[in-house]
């Protein structure tokens, strides 16, 4: 079976490594990102598999079964770009992941008269359903992945801990805070936590009630879930959801720890530790390990257009720079021996 991923960019690789590991994955993936993007003719290696960014969509599409439509770093015009693409498509499996506005979900809805379209995370909670005025116990150790603010690889350091936990032998849950989770066969939490007409109290106990149902039918050791959006407003300008999705999430269940997520800085070690206390306080859960990507916010930029704007570092670079991160609980969420080693002290801890 091939699968053509449109619009691709570096946001899809924690997927793209995920499945390249799955030896019960066996699908061929087709990349497919405009040509605008600089991306065309890239090549990523993962394991065995060799993966080459193409752009010609209507090429790959007549020998693909299944579309993935997913997020991706830069914006693109869905009614100019995906909608005529994918409007032409017959007989498919349509994976939409992308964020979309309810008008742009109900014009391809109107327009795919045989294709099978699945919008993530629709109908993962039903919220006409009764709810006890009360919040249930979650029974197992339960990690928050989360980061001061978005684009600081969570989802990446939550499927690489997720697999190596699993390696280590642990029956592992995971419920992300991307909704690319679902092309890695994994539920992400529900979108009522953005639902500006649902109340608070009521995201908690709908939040506390779907946590309840996984653990008890997915039975796991241990659960990971994936906090979405920032935790810190960076500033006056760009303030994001406000800090109020891990509120809520926090509420609804209490982490036994927390893996804090941020980009590189050149602050020293001492200042990412005491902004982890600080979160601690917010979260009413100790943020116990810290995960340091290689990324660096660039705050003009992200001020004067109101979403996050980063600039990706090398990795030797960050590597040779890293004097200030020198502490026994901060990790570089670039690599592996480091998500290897947080497993083991994450285990460790449980275990006390």
């Amino acid at each position: 079976m091939r699968i053509i991923v449109y619009p691709f960019d570096e946001t899809f690789l924690p997927v793209l490594y995920f499945l390249s590991e799955d030896p019960a994955f066996n699908s061929e993936i087709s990349l497919i990102s405009p040509r605008g993007w600089g991306l065309v003719g890239k090549k990523y290696n993962y394991g065995k598999k060799t993966f080459i960014v193409e752009s010609d969509f209507e090429k790959n599409v007549n020998e693909c079964s299944e579309i993935w439509i997913v997020n991706s770093r830069y914006d693109l015009d869905v009614e100019k770009y995906i909608i005529p693409l994918i409007n032409n498509v017959d007989d498919k499996k349509i994976i939409i992941s992308k964020k979309l506005s309810i008008n742009e979900k109900h014009e391809i809805d109107k327009n795919l008269k045989t294709c099978k379209v699945i919008f993530a995370n629709e109908s993962n909670i039903d919220l006409s359903e009764e709810l006890n005025e009360y919040l249930f116990h979650i029974s197992v150790p339960v990690i928050f992945v989360t980061g001061i603010t978005e684009s600081t690889d969570k989802f990446k350091v939550q499927l690489n801990l997720y697999s190596e936990l699993s390696r280590i032998g642990y029956n592992v849950g995971l419920l992300s805070s991307s909704p690319e989770s679902i092309l890695c066969g994994m539920p992400t939490l529900p979108e009522s936590l953005y639902d500006e007409q649902i109340s608070t109290k009521r995201k908690i106990l709908l939040l506390n009630q779907f946590i309840k149902k996984y653990e008890l039918c997915e039975n796991p050791e241990v659960l990971i879930i994936g906090v979405p959006g920032e935790i810190l407003m960076l500033s006056n300008y760009y303030i994001g959801h406000g800090g109020a999705i891990s509120h809520i999430i926090s509420q609804a269940v209490k982490a036994d720890s927390v893996v804090l997520c941020s980009m590189y800085n050149e602050i020293p070690s001492s200042d990412l530790i005491s902004i982890g206390d600080q979160i601690s306080k917010r979260l009413g859960s100790d943020v116990k390990y810290h995960a340091v990507t290689n990324k660096t916010l660039n705050y003009e930029e992200t001020e004067s257009e109101k979403r996050i704007s980063y600039l990706t570092l090398s990795s030797d670079f960050v590597l040779k720079n890293s004097e200030n991160y020198i502490h026994d609980n901060i990790y570089f969420s670039f690599l592996d021996q480091d998500i290897k080693r947080m497993a083991c002290d994450i285990i460790e801890e449980l275990s006390k």
